[in-house]
């Protein structure tokens, strides 16, 4: 018994970890462990090279070292429990080649698919000095009223709610400079809008419904809004 309630106190912020993980749709790898102190009376959790698999997509996130801070305020009178969360020297990794992080190799592209290949390329070859969230989870949603990440020649902020039912609903503004625009081929440099300093940025809305089928998605160069698709 006494062994057991060792264990339970040294992994209490694992386990934590591993129940918002599930919640989030995110399997979470780190080198490190988070016992009771860190995550319930600090409520500070240090993570070493932790790696994000997000399990909707094709997407890994992996950096150098990450501090997660839970907030249990609106626990019984909202039912959710919030996630500060920040990542240092974070990069999207190629999930088919493994998630080593060193951030003195080239991080690979991860592969584009859709009608933006190109833009996506163009955010995830980066290494992100700073990635900053807070996600919000209720017992059907996940939240994110604030999102951003920052490297020298790119900046991403987004905002927005995804539902267990797969409703969706985000917000999402990036900005690259001047000196990495320059790398940027004519098909990519059309789709972006200058901004003071030099800067170019692309913005886009997506909605998108399955209890309703529904598709609604805005970009600064062309929107598009199916109130009924077919869903396979």
């Amino acid at each position: 018994m006494l062994f057991t309630l060792s264990i339970a106190f040294i992994r209490a912020g694992d386990m934590f970890l591993a129940f918002m993980a599930e919640k989030l749709h995110i399997d979470i790898s780190f080198k490190n462990h988070s016992g009771i102190i860190s995550c319930f009376v600090l409520r500070s959790i240090k993570l070493d090279r932790p790696v994000f698999k997000l399990k909707d997509i094709d997407a890994v996130v992996g950096c150098q070292s990450a501090i997660i801070k839970p907030s249990f305020k609106n626990l019984f009178s909202k039912n959710a429990i919030i996630l500060e969360c920040e990542l240092r020297n974070a990069a999207i990794l190629n999930s088919q080649k493994g998630v080593e992080l060193n951030t003195e190799d080239q991080i690979p592209f991860l592969s584009g698919s859709g009608d933006l290949p190109l833009l996506i390329d163009a955010l995830s070859n980066n290494v992100y000095s700073l990635m900053r969230a807070t996600l919000v989870a209720h017992d059907d949603m996940i939240e994110f009223p604030a999102y951003e990440a920052h490297s020298e020649d790119v900046k991403i902020y987004a905002s927005g709610w995804v539902k267990e039912s797969e409703d969706i609903n985000i917000s999402i503004k990036a900005l690259f400079s001047p000196e990495i625009a320059k790398r940027f081929p004519e098909e990519l440099l059309a789709l972006l809008t200058e901004e003071p300093g030099g800067w170019l940025s692309y913005s886009l809305h997506f909605e998108g419904g399955k209890t309703t089928p529904f598709v609604k998605f805005e970009s600064d160069r062309f929107a598009f809004d199916f109130e009924e698709v077919e869903i396979k």
